[in-house]
């Protein structure tokens, strides 16, 4: 009977149990941090790998091509498929929620990690996997306003529509008048600086302020003047190369073949003239100012090169400004870059053009209506597609 109520001893058993159990929840510890910092270094590589194969595919248009990519950043990472029991995949998405969405890429990256405390208690190894999918952000800026200042000034009755893209302005935002913005879809109105209203505005939606900057992603040469060709002045069909300036009126007929235009004087279009061209860049040294009862249809190349998306580039040094107004009719489907200059829209302008427009300033010279849809639609390798992370 003593021998079963002996308490002797017990607290040596207790000692060793709870002992064991500490070193259990010491070993979990230790190993999980170690294999938390794993998960966190796979998924810098997997984040890595997608980006680089989405923004190669943008460019190379090639799968197989995207993919290597894909693979040498991840390496570049220190994760190599098929090295020391590690696995890489890098895959296109097309199925799911990424359905028609060419540019997406996934990479995932599967790392065995050995354990060190937990292998006593027979869990010698733990697989850590990561995964990421990047690919093309289905919003871009269509109106980019990169001054100093203020780069908006409204006096008059100004209404701005873009359609599926947004507004940014790096600058300051001052109106006097009656100024309407909107942005629908996936766009978004953002100001850097401040915005004065001493007028009647409305936006929608509401304007963010204090947005981070948005730069131009894009620095362009600028085709040599050597050779010019007189100005343009009449009626014909004209082919790439240099030329000192356009100066038609009356109801002059204009086509452009396909290619690279270097205009080294000031490019004029008045009266009922006509300009039409597809695949066309204008770089020009003098401005560019269109009224009248003009009609002009010109496209960007939309194929993956240096002019890839420039309709119209603006020579750095040059500040004369991009005119539009009159009774313009038809559309400019590109980028119009005025690095130094402003985009100036007046005479009771009322048009959409499927456009972004990259300018010191916005200003307007009468009452107006500018809509600008998202050329995203019209060309998905434009400059200012934005390759990110999506999951």
């Amino acid at each position: 009977m003593r021998f079963w109520k002996d308490e002797s001893g017990q607290a040596l058993v207790m000692t060793a149990f709870f002992m064991t159990m500490l070193l259990a929840f010491m070993a979990l510890a230790l190993d999980s941090g170690t294999l938390f910092r794993a998960r966190r270094m796979a998924q810098t590589a997997a984040d890595a790998g997608a980006m680089a194969a989405a923004l190669d595919y943008k460019y190379v248009r090639n799968v197989g091509h995207a993919q290597n990519e894909g693979y040498t950043a991840t390496a570049a990472n220190g994760y190599t498929n098929g090295s020391n029991g590690v696995v890489v995949t890098v895959t296109q998405q097309t199925a799911g929620i990424y359905a028609g969405c060419a540019d997406c890429f996934e990479a995932k990256v599967v790392v065995p990690n050995p354990t060190t405390f937990m292998g006593m208690f027979g869990i010698g190894s733990v697989n850590v996997a990561a995964r990421a999918v990047a690919g093309i952000h289905k919003s871009e800026p269509c109106m980019l306003l990169d001054g100093a200042g203020t780069d908006l000034t409204n006096g008059g009755a100004e209404a701005l529509n873009l359609t599926n893209c947004s507004f940014v302005d790096d600058g300051g935002l001052v109106n006097g008048g009656a100024l309407n913005m909107t942005a629908t879809g996936l766009g978004t109105l953002g100001v850097v600086g401040s915005v004065v209203n001493g007028g009647a505005m409305t936006t929608n939606p509401t304007i963010q302020r204090g947005v981070k900057p948005v730069q131009f992603p894009v620095v362009l040469p600028i085709p040599s003047a050597a050779g010019c060709s007189p100005a343009i002045t009449s009626s014909g069909t004209y082919s790439q190369g240099c030329y000192a300036g356009i100066t038609v009126g009356g109801a002059a007929v204009i086509n452009f073949n396909p290619g690279v235009y270097r205009f080294t004087g000031p490019i004029t279009i008045g009266g009922a003239a006509s300009l039409t061209g597809s695949g066309v860049s204008f770089v020009f040294d003098s401005g560019f100012t269109v009224g009248g009862g003009t009609t002009v249809n010109l496209s960007a190349p939309t194929a993956a090169g240096t002019w890839n998306g420039i309709l119209f580039y603006e020579n750095p040094s040059d500040v004369t400004n991009f005119v539009i107004g009159g009774a313009f009719t038809g559309d400019l489907q590109g980028i119009v870059y005025l690095p130094n200059a402003a985009f100036v829209v007046g005479g009771l302008f009322d048009q959409s053009l499927t456009a972004v427009v990259v300018a010191q300033q916005i200003v307007n010279g009468g009452g107006f209506t500018l809509g600008l849809n998202d050329y995203l639609l019209a060309n998905p390798l434009s400059p200012l597609a934005p390759v990110t992370l999506m999951e």
